[in-house]
């Protein structure tokens, strides 16, 4: 079971802190919420990021908006590059995600908080020159729908869900501890 990163946190009493619909898939992929939740948290988390860019755009004047935080590839890159980019630093954070989440594990010490943060942080400097780095499909939605401009846009949703779900299998054919199994090894 996943556990919230922070009981006193706004919405992770709700959802678990997550607002990225790649999380979402993969914590459904592992068990850890069910389909209808995860569809329900992907209609919330696209609604959000769209009323997040009305906002951003109604706040910012008509001669600074320029393409308001639309995500787009770069142009030396072809667009499977772009996807191949995306879904391998959605892997990258998700698996990082799902380690240190686990509730079943308790060798994991330190901060979830800061070990994703600091995930986030590598994976955005790795892919940004490259991608954007979006790493979320609401990220690169919002901005999308507000503006109209949906150059390359399947990446930002393709790449970061196959990464997701990607990490999602591998988490819990490889890593996740099942209920039984001891959390130490002797080697």
């Amino acid at each position: 079971m996943i556990k919230p990163l922070d009981s006193n946190n706004t919405i992770c009493h709700i959802s678990g802190g997550h607002l990225n619909p790649a999380v979402s898939l993969s914590l459904f992929v592992t068990g850890d919420i069910k389909l209808l939740r995860a569809i329900l948290f992907i209609i919330a988390q696209c609604v959000g990021a769209a009323c997040g860019s009305a906002i951003l755009k109604a706040m910012t004047p008509a001669d600074k908006q320029g393409d308001l935080g639309i995500t787009n590839i770069n142009k030396s890159l072809e667009p499977i590059q772009g996807f191949i980019v995306e879904a391998v630093l959605t892997f990258l954070l998700l698996i990082v995600i799902h380690g240190v989440c686990d509730s079943r594990r308790k060798d994991v010490k330190g901060s979830a908080p800061l070990a994703i943060g600091l995930a986030i942080t590598a994976c955005h400097l790795c892919g940004i020159q490259y991608t954007g780095s979006s790493l979320n499909p609401a990220r690169s939605f919002g901005p999308a729908v507000i503006m109209n401009l949906w150059p390359n846009h399947w990446i930002y949703w393709a790449g970061p869900i196959v990464g997701g779900v990607v990490a999602g299998l591998v988490y819990k054919f490889i890593f996740k501890f099942r209920k039984g199994e001891s959390d130490s090894y002797d080697f």
